[in-house]
């Protein structure tokens, strides 16, 4: 059962994104420049910008002690400064290089380039070696661990490809009303952004 939920996390993770985009890519001309530079996005942002910094800024001893002594605060402030800034890094990207290509379609390609690329590197690989490597040790509850990890990529991308759209809506549509990143002027009734 734990190779079944194994092969499932991995299916979920690496296959499925793969194959919706060489289905795409097969079958609309061009739209792999757009699921490839989602990818990029990603690969920049977080692997090349994101992570050397947050490793840095970490790594001096005032830095950590803060953070030995406020966990909960420093896991707040790091989720929310990586969604913040990833988005940031996101509509940037996308005002740049397609800023006139805002149909839906290349939405679903951006979206789908950035998140297929974070699945398959945060969980796809790790599970590829685990399996290769036999690594996981048969936990109660690592089955059901495994699967719900599967699940949760799928939505990954799906939130992935949303977030593209409101940001492809905010720069084709030039009301400020729209140029709001993600939820906060829904969930924040904050005056000031409008």
């Amino acid at each position: 059962m734990l190779l079944f939920s194994q092969i499932f996390a991995l299916l979920c993770s690496v296959f499925v994104p793969a194959g919706a985009a060489i289905w795409i890519a097969l079958h609309y001309e061009g739209k792999w420049k757009i699921m490839l530079l989602g990818a990029l996005t990603y690969i920049i942002f977080n692997i090349a910008l994101f992570l050397p910094i947050v490793s840095m800024v970490t790594s001096f001893d005032p830095v950590s002690a803060w953070i030995s002594t406020h966990r909960a605060a420093w896991l707040l402030l790091i989720a929310l400064l990586t969604v913040v800034l990833a988005e940031l890094f996101r509509y940037l990207v996308i005002s740049l290089f397609i800023k006139y290509d805002t149909a839906s379609l290349d939405a679903v390609s951006f979206g789908l380039g950035y998140g297929g690329f974070q699945t398959a590197m945060s969980v796809g690989v790790n599970v590829l070696i685990s399996i290769i490597l036999s690594s996981y040790i048969a936990k109660e509850g690592a089955t059901a661990a495994l699967m719900a990890e599967g699940v949760g990529q799928l939505c990954l991308i799906v939130m992935q490809i949303g977030w593209t759209f409101l940001i492809m809506q905010a720069i084709s549509t030039k009301k400020m009303r729209h140029r709001h990143f993600l939820w906060v002027d829904q969930v924040l009734p904050l005056p000031f952004f409008v």
